[in-house]
Formats: C-alpha cells, structure tokens, sequence
C-alpha cells in the first residue's frame, strides 16, 4: 500500500470518529496540542486543573483549601461543589489582596525612609509580587471602565 493510499484511508477512518467520550478521553484530547514536553512545563502555570492560581503561588496549598472546604461542607451535587469552589476561590483572593496590600505598604515604607535597605533572599518573590500589584493598582483603566 502506497503512501498516499494510506493516508486515503486514515482520512476515511478519522472521519468516522466522534471524538472521545468520557472524561478522561476528552480530557487527554484537550492536551493534544502540546507537543513537547518543554512547552508543556512552560504553560503548566497558565493551564488547569485550577486558573484561580497565579504563577508564583502555591497550587499545593490551594488544593488543600479546596480540600478543607469540601470536607466542611460536603458537597452533595455538582452545583453545591461548584459553590464550594467559588468560596475556595474567593478565600484565596481575598488572600492575595491583603498579601500584596501588605507587601505594597511595606516596601513603600522602607523606601520612604530614604534609607537604603537589602532585600533578603526569602523576600525576593515578595518585593516582585509588590511591584506587580503596585503597577497593577496604578495604571491607567480600561478604556470600557
């Protein structure tokens, strides 16, 4: 069988298909875009299982809020779960904001005093969240607002 007759047929075949069915097909379809494993490691910070989770937090610690939320109010249904991920949610943006409000607050007092002042290691990713916000917070507005 030639080349071409066998890409005849595997149009043929592919045609029939209607696609996966259960969870876990579509699932593992919805991946089959990424063709490496390095792009793979570059978006695993942008893709599910969860977009309530920035890039330099902690997705661990965010399951386990999800984790605790579920088991404090048992979710008995799919829309009674979706409410408890609305909450987890919520919970761990709320977080966020009082985090970088501090974080903001605190960097600004230190370079108010017009002292100079080093960052130590372990505040490094605190400082760049802090500018983040800074500059998230003070922009212009969307031109809709």
């Amino acid at each position: 069988m030639s080349k071409e007759e066998k890409a005849k047929v595997a149009r043929e075949n592919g045609s029939k298909s209607q696609g996966p069915t259960s969870t876990t097909g579509k699932a593992k379809s919805a991946r089959n875009g990424i063709r490496t494993g390095e792009f793979a490691q570059k978006l695993a910070a942008f893709v599910p299982p969860d977009s309530a989770v920035l890039c330099n937090e902690d997705r661990q610690k965010y399951f386990i809020l999800v984790d605790q939320l579920i088991q404090i109010y048992a979710p008995i249904n799919q829309e009674s779960m979706n409410l408890v991920r609305q909450i987890a949610i919520a919970r761990w943006q709320i977080e966020r904001l009082h985090t970088a409000t501090t974080n903001v607050w605190n960097f600004a007092l230190l370079t108010a005093a017009g002292e100079p002042f080093t960052v130590v290691e372990e505040m490094e990713d605190a400082q760049a969240a802090a500018r983040a916000a800074e500059a998230l917070f003070s922009g212009p507005l969307p031109s809709n607002a």
